[in-house]
């Protein structure tokens, strides 16, 4: 795979990622979380994959706890 190739992908999912930023948040900002729990909520963790980034995500924006909740895992 070429670094072209790479750079390829990740615009395509840095577009993706802003588009769907955008949807969910329906043109509120990201929210401040310095010192504040956060709850991250999944419908079931395969890998935890997803989750590990989503929490260190949240910490990276301040977070004093992070908590997460799933059904499955």
């Amino acid at each position: 795979i070429t670094h072209d190739e790479v750079k390829e992908v990740e615009a395509k999912e840095l577009e993706l990622l802003t588009r769907r930023a955008n949807l969910f948040r329906q043109g509120r900002p990201f929210p401040y979380l310095r010192g504040k729990v956060v709850i991250l909520v999944d419908d079931g963790i395969a890998t935890g994959a997803t989750m590990t980034v989503a929490c260190r995500a949240a910490r990276a924006h301040g977070a004093e706890k992070v908590v997460v909740a799933a059904p499955v895992a």
